[in-house]
Order: C-alpha cells, then sequence, then structure tokens
C-alpha cells in the first residue's frame, strides 16, 4: 500500500454549523433555526481561494 498518496496524508475534519437565529428560505418560509454539517479536506491556501462546494440533501 502506498501511504505516502496525498488523499491518504490529507487533513480530513468534519464539522456542525449551528444557527439559532431564524433562516429564510427562497419560499418565504422559514427554519426556527439551522444545523448544517460539513466535511473538509486539506487545508485553505493563503488566497483562501481554492475551495469547492458540493451541497446536497
Amino acid at each position: 500500500m502506498n501511504l505516502t498518496h496525498p488523499i491518504v496524508n490529507m487533513d480530513i475534519r468534519t464539522d456542525i454549523f449551528q444557527s439559532k437565529t431564524p433562516f429564510v428560505l427562497e419560499s418565504g418560509q422559514e427554519l426556527p433555526e439551522l444545523e448544517l454539517a460539513y466535511t473538509t479536506y486539506g487545508k485553505l491556501n493563503e488566497a483562501q481561494d481554492n475551495v469547492i462546494w458540493i451541497i446536497h440533501a
């Protein structure tokens, strides 16, 4: 097994963002609070422009 492969050595972190303020949907309806789980792979570069967002339900 090649343990020096970049994916094996990548910093992977899962976290949860929570907001207790109402979140307004495009329909105008409101969610009383919001919880969003996300996973990051690697680190931001100095310019912080190396982000790719993948959003799914």
